[in-house]
């Protein structure tokens, strides 16, 4: 599957999954200023492009299992680990253009996909 398809399908996952769940839990995040619905968009563009697949160990996003490793260690620890790099992962997934808050809202929009997960 080309990177461009595995896009689109990571996309259309999290819109359907977005359509089916209701606004106000997107908004259950510890961070207030945090939109998870751009943090949605980011994703899509950039970080499904490892987190879709699991391109070079990365977790993937249906993997819950994966996440259960990483998530205990609060939202904050992992705010600093995409925003400036852990293990194979670089700072802000290589994509240096990102602002911090493009990267915050999209690791709060994976950490709600991940505590939704029983839900779907």
């Amino acid at each position: 599957m080309t990177s461009r398809r595995r896009c689109l399908s990571a996309a259309a996952l999290s819109m359907s999954i977005l359509l089916g769940a209701s606004y106000p839990s997107l908004a259950q995040t510890h961070r207030p200023d945090v939109d998870t619905v751009h943090g949605m968009k980011v994703f899509n563009r950039i970080c499904s492009e490892c987190h879709y697949a699991g391109k070079n160990g990365a977790p993937r996003l249906n993997d819950l299992s994966e996440w259960n490793k990483r998530i205990w260690q609060g939202e904050e620890v992992l705010d600093q680990h995409v925003l400036k790099g852990y293990l194979k992962m670089p700072a802000k997934g290589g994509h240096a253009e990102l602002s911090d808050k493009d990267v915050i809202d999209a690791v709060h929009f994976m950490i709600i996909m991940l505590r939704d997960e029983p839900a779907r």
